[in-house]
């Protein structure tokens, strides 16, 4: 193990058959603060055993830290929260809030008219990044390719803004963090 600024702390989870699956690896964002949805990818690829669904989403200290809640969401005063799509307004309390999996729309057409893509939220929500990641695609989004410029919600809330062009209050600070937790069975 290490430690140290920019480095990951792991424990290596040895199963039959999987190579490069880190249990605890948390996801960090380049140098640079932007984000991008091929750093995720190459981040999966390195410590998930490729994998979306052996990465959970969760909420950092940060994020938490203002209060922003599904009751208060349209209220608050930030705009990176309060987006004037419903699309992305539903990507960003996907990941924030995580999906329940049983809901997610397979019907794109149907979904967008009712903008019921999956519910978010409420006991027995998913925080698995492989869950979210369907319930995303439903409504168009992308996971591991894009970046904030092509509207990669993901990378928004790593990088923390959601503009290409001028960064946002919360530039560096992310909103949530990656951490690889494992859906095989070890044995």
């Amino acid at each position: 193990m290490q430690k140290g600024k920019n480095t990951v702390k792991t424990s290596t989870v040895k199963t039959a058959g999987i190579a490069n699956l880190n249990a605890g690896a948390v996801y960090i964002a380049p140098t640079s603060g932007w984000c991008t949805g091929a750093s995720v990818a190459q981040f999966a690829a390195k410590h998930a055993a490729g994998s979306l669904a052996n990465i959970i989403v969760q909420p950092t200290a940060y994020f938490i830290s203002l209060g922003i809640t599904p009751a208060n969401w349209v209220k608050h005063a930030s705009g990176m929260f309060c987006t004037n799509t419903g699309t992305r307004g539903h990507q960003l309390q996907c990941y924030l809030q995580g999906v329940q999996a049983s809901t997610i729309a397979t019907n794109k057409r149907k979904a967008f008219k009712t903008m019921q893509l999956a519910t978010i939220g409420g006991n027995g929500a998913s925080n698995n990044l492989g869950v979210i990641a369907k319930a995303v695609t439903a409504s168009g989004g992308k996971i591991i390719t894009g970046n904030i410029a092509s509207g990669n919600t993901l990378c928004m809330l790593l990088s923390g803004t959601n503009s290409a062009t001028k960064k946002h209050a919360f530039f560096g600070k992310p909103l949530v963090q990656l951490v690889v937790k494992p859906a095989v069975t070890i044995k």
